[in-house]
C-alpha cells in the first residue's frame, strides 16, 4: 500500500511540476510574441 501511494504522489507531483513549467513557459513567451506583433505593426507607422 505504501509503495503505491508513494508512486501516486510522485506521479501527481511530476504532472503538477510539468504543468507549472508549461504554464510558466507560456506566460513568458506570450508577452514576447505580443511585443513582436506590436513591433511588426508599429514599425511601418513610425517610418
Amino acid at each position: 500500500m505504501k509503495t503505491t501511494t508513494i508512486l501516486l504522489l510522485a506521479v501527481t507531483n511530476a504532472t503538477h511540476t510539468v504543468r507549472f513549467s508549461l504554464i510558466s513557459i507560456i506566460l513568458l513567451t506570450i508577452p514576447q510574441l505580443i511585443y513582436q506583433v506590436i513591433r511588426l505593426f508599429c514599425w511601418p507607422a513610425k517610418k
